[in-house]
Parts: C-alpha cells; sequence; structure tokens
C-alpha cells in the first residue's frame, strides 16, 4: 500500500513538472508622434508577447512566432490596454525568441506584426480596425474609429526595438481579463448620486413657525 501511494505521488510530481506553462516577455517604449486621446508624447507605452512552446522552463528556451499565443499593449499609464488572441488570430513574422541559460533573452523575433485587424479586444478610446507592428520601423500601433480617420502613434526610438535587451526575462503568464487574452473590461459607471429632498420657501416658513411655537409652549409649561 505504501509502495503504491509513493509510486501515485511520483507520478504526480513527474506530471505537474511536466506541465506546460505560459511565458510573457515584456517591451517598454516611449511614445512619439501620437494622436490618440490621452496618450501623449514622452509617456511610457508596454509591449507584452506571450508564447508557449510546450516547455515548463524558461531556461535555454526557443519560441517561434508560430508559439505566440498573445499580444498585450498598455499606454497611458495603463488605462488603455489592447489585447488580441494570437492563438486564435495568429501573427505573421520571422526569427526566434531564444534564452540563455539564466534565462534571460539571447535573441527575439525580427519582425511580428497582426494580420487581424478586427479580432481584438480593448478599452476605450480604441475602436474599429487596430494594428500593431514590432520590427523596429514606425508607427508601431493604430486603429481606426471611423473608416476615413487614423489614430496612431511612433516609438521614440523609431520603432519597437528587436534587440535582446530590451526585452525583458520571460516571466510566467497567468493572463489578464480573468485569465484570458482579453482587454480588462471597462468599470460600471459610477451611479449619480440620490438627491436630498429639500423643502420650500413657504415649508421652511412653515416649519420654523412650529418651531417658535414648540419653544413658547415648553416655556410656558414651566413656567
Amino acid at each position: 500500500m505504501k509502495k503504491a501511494l509513493a509510486a501515485a505521488t511520483l507520478a504526480l510530481l513527474a506530471a505537474a513538472a511536466a506541465h506546460a506553462e505560459q511565458f510573457a516577455t515584456r517591451y517598454a517604449g516611449t511614445v512619439a508622434n501620437s494622436d490618440i486621446p490621452d496618450v501623449t508624447n514622452g509617456q511610457p507605452y508596454y509591449v507584452t508577447l506571450v508564447f508557449d512552446n510546450g516547455g515548463n522552463t524558461v531556461l535555454n528556451q526557443s519560441w517561434s512566432v508560430s508559439q505566440l499565443t498573445c499580444v498585450i499593449w498598455e499606454m497611458a499609464g495603463g488605462t488603455i490596454v489592447y489585447a488580441q488572441d494570437l492563438a486564435a488570430h495568429p501573427s505573421e513574422g520571422a526569427g526566434t525568441f531564444t534564452t540563455g541559460a539564466n534565462g534571460y533573452p539571447t535573441s527575439v523575433f525580427s519582425t511580428v506584426s497582426t494580420t487581424h485587424y478586427a479580432n481584438y479586444s480593448a478599452t476605450s478610446p480604441i475602436t474599429g480596425n487596430a494594428g500593431w507592428v514590432a520590427n523596429g520601423t514606425n508607427p508601431v500601433f493604430g486603429y481606426q474609429p471611423t473608416p476615413s480617420v487614423d489614430l496612431g502613434f511612433h516609438d521614440a526610438d523609431g520603432g519597437v526595438q528587436m534587440a535582446a535587451n530590451r526585452w525583458g526575462p520571460p516571466q510566467q503568464f497567468s493572463g489578464i481579463g480573468n485569465g484570458q487574452c482579453a482587454a480588462p473590461a471597462a468599470p460600471p459607471p459610477t451611479p449619480a448620486p440620490t438627491p436630498v429632498p429639500t423643502l420650500g420657501h413657504g415649508a421652511l416658513a412653515l416649519l420654523a413657525g412650529a418651531l417658535g411655537v414648540a419653544g413658547f409652549t415648553r416655556r410656558r409649561q414651566r413656567g
């Protein structure tokens, strides 16, 4: 019985160790030439790429563009978020993302971009067709609130930089939007304050008179 229990425990531990994990790397850039509301020049913005190669470690790993599962763009201090499920709507690109024995990037993709402009989730004001590209060229992000209007921004360094030292070491990714690759839902509107009933001038005069009569009566009773 004890041997069987020990064997089962070891099997569970082995299964847990073999469980595949999603990992995410993050890029920090600086906004330039923006015409998106609330996304101002000089602000930081962030791009997170999520990938899954079936492994459970970031040490000495390699991920291809086809193994990207999610991209997240955060702007305006994180109040504006764009997310695209790349497992459901694959991106296009080239190169590989690799890490060394310490888990830090040794190479990154040379280019990654979307081909599915309507398949994403985002917070306001992003709406309509939206696109992005990470390949060292500008512009880097844009959308069309109407077919005749294009809004977006550039990266102050000339585009999302695809150098290994510009991307953070991959970290385990737990998801956004309730664990999914989706922008967080907008908070519910703040309820309007309930107005406090007020008395008109006539009612106030009657109330003042009633209070005066009550006071006079109490004085008569004490006397």
